[in-house]
């Protein structure tokens, strides 16, 4: 029987919220989270949607329960501040038009320059902001491309992480990730793309060129540039709008990054954190990275005394 859209009492609204909520801020598919409160799939998904009978106390107790005993802390460390740089606006200008208009991205850069932590953020932004469009709203999703990766198991990644059934075939796993995002605008973001095969990339542009035309964002090394110049991809190279390198944290961006978190730091000591996050073993332009100064950011923070302890 298909099931109906029913009044929903304030407890349940509030619980559906904070799943919700929950869903976002985690980057969890909804299969996973059902797996994760002995739920069905689409038990969780029709109560999300108010479609669920309204003696729903077992299940929304399950849910609630689970949140409260794996929260998703908030960014207070050091390490999980999303620092607005040139890297990450770039990241943003990329990531919007791959969701909401489609385009092929190609973005490489050297390690530390924010690409997987800023596309998570983003991923987490899109979700907040779309939870609400019950059916409608644009989904974003990320994929690690591990090494050595096949078709059929990029593919599996890739449905697994839209919460579609991943055991199937290559054609039934890619009818159904474009059976789930038939009526909205959806995209994947593949992670350390120079991994991905020619056979890979043939794959991933049948769900570009095909309803309803997924967007694609492939971010990785320098080594992603070469990649594209196999002589068998001049139908990628043709679909893709931007191909771009993000830039580094520039030495502006790292002073007030410091000045934030170390607002008592010397020149001296200010001059030593930027010339130690650069990579001396880099055999291109030394560059400044995110990760290295947030690192040692955070451990002269915790050299530091605590306000209120002994001394």
């Amino acid at each position: 029987m298909t099931p109906r859209r029913l009044h929903v009492p304030p407890e349940s609204e509030r619980a559906i919220a904070a799943v919700r909520e929950y869903l976002a801020r985690s980057d969890m598919a909804i299969a996973d989270f059902a797996y994760r409160v002995r739920y069905a799939r689409s038990t969780i998904k029709n109560w999300l949607n108010r479609l669920y009978p309204s003696d729903d106390e077992l299940l929304r107790g399950a849910c609630i329960d689970y949140i409260e005993r794996n929260p998703v802390a908030a960014d207070e460390a050091i390490q999980g501040r999303l620092y607005h740089t040139a890297n990450l606006q770039m990241l943003r200008q990329w990531f919007y038009a791959v969701v909401d208009r489609g385009w092929v991205v190609v973005g490489h850069g050297n390690p530390g320059t924010q690409k997987t932590f800023g596309i998570r953020a983003l991923i987490g932004e899109l979700n907040r902001a779309d939870a609400g469009k019950n059916g409608g709203g644009r989904r974003a999703w990320r994929v690690y491309c591990s090494q050595a990766i096949t078709p059929i198991q990029l593919l599996r990644k890739m449905a697994g992480a839209a919460a579609v059934p991943s055991s199937a075939d290559r054609n039934r796993l890619i009818s159904n990730l474009q059976h789930e995002c038939r009526a909205r605008r959806a995209a994947f973001v593949l992670d350390e793309a120079q991994h991905l095969s020619v056979p890979c990339l043939e794959t991933v542009r049948e769900l570009w060129d095909e309803p309803p035309h997924f967007g694609v964002l492939f971010l990785g090394s320098h080594n992603l540039v070469q990649q594209f110049n196999h002589p068998e991809l001049e139908q990628w190279r043709r679909r893709i709008r931007v191909m771009q390198s993000l830039p580094g944290l520039s030495e502006s961006e790292a002073r007030e990054i410091i000045g934030a978190e170390l607002p008592a730091a010397s020149e001296k000591q200010i001059r030593g954190l930027i010339d130690d996050s650069k990579p001396k073993d880099f055999a291109r332009r030394p560059y400044i990275s995110v990760g290295r100064l947030t690192e040692a950011i955070a451990a002269i923070k915790e050299r530091l005394p605590q306000k209120g302890s002994a001394t």
